[in-house]
């Protein structure tokens, strides 16, 4: 993934792009398990943002510049879906007892916390993609310079 000639920064927000990686997976993983609870939505962003990463990750096929733009637009394209999505949760956290369950015995305030929990994990989600945009964004020129010129 790294590169031994490349620079500090270049490392650093390789290893945040990583990060990245690891919490789409978790995100896509966890919107297939809520997918009639509008998990598909989150699961559209999911793959889309995993796509930039990966493209990031190889360095754009041999193209690093092109790699980091399309983290860029596909960060762009998913973090407006996130809000969406994270939007639907919080619609289903406050409207629960007219939205679940069909069985009556069934805890309103624990199906709210894994609302909550889902919740959190989307607004985290949001948070390392704008951070990863806002560093590559800040820093594509050294992070495209040949590697030489990093040392």
């Amino acid at each position: 993934m790294c590169y031994a000639e490349e620079s500090l920064l270049t490392k650093r927000i390789r290893c945040a792009i990583i990060i990245q990686l690891v919490l789409e997976c978790c995100i896509v993983l966890f919107s297939l398990t809520t997918f009639n609870d509008y998990g598909y939505v989150g699961l559209i962003a999911g793959i889309i943002a995993l796509g930039g990463t990966i493209a990031a990750l190889t360095h754009g096929c041999g193209n690093s510049r092109r790699g980091y733009k399309a983290l860029l637009l596909c960060n762009g394209v998913a973090l407006p879906i996130s809000l969406v999505h994270l939007g639907l949760t919080a619609y289903l956290i406050v409207n629960i007892e007219k939205i679940c369950c069909e069985r009556e015995d069934t805890d309103m305030s624990s199906v709210r916390a894994l609302l909550i929990a889902l919740a959190v994990l989307w607004i985290l989600g949001l948070t390392v993609r704008l951070m990863v945009v806002y560093r590559v964004h800040k820093h594509m020129k050294e992070l495209t310079a040949p590697a030489s010129a990093n040392v």
